[in-house]
């Protein structure tokens, strides 16, 4: 109906098929999940590139040198942000 096939979603690796149904969904296309399976790896891996496009796009809106300040994760407020 929608103009996908599913026997050729089968065929492809499990990160191509997530990333492709993500897409899919992100331009309001209806997602097929069926036979989707997150294994701790994939969230894990999700998350971590997640967390590395933040910090990229965080660094590209700075101008000039920009350096961490590493006593702050010490700090009361960021304990409580991350729940430690």
């Amino acid at each position: 109906m929608d103009g996908h096939d599913p026997g050729t979603m089968r065929a492809r690796p499990s990160m191509e098929r997530w990333l492709l149904q993500g897409a899919r969904a992100a331009v309001f296309l209806r997602p097929d999940w069926t036979g989707l399976r997150a294994t701790p790896a994939l969230v894990a891996g999700v998350l971590v590139a997640d967390l590395l496009m933040t910090i990229l796009s965080g660094r590209l809106a700075m101008q000039g040198p920009v350096s961490f300040y590493w006593r702050s994760l010490g700090s009361r407020r960021w304990r409580t942000t991350t729940r430690w």
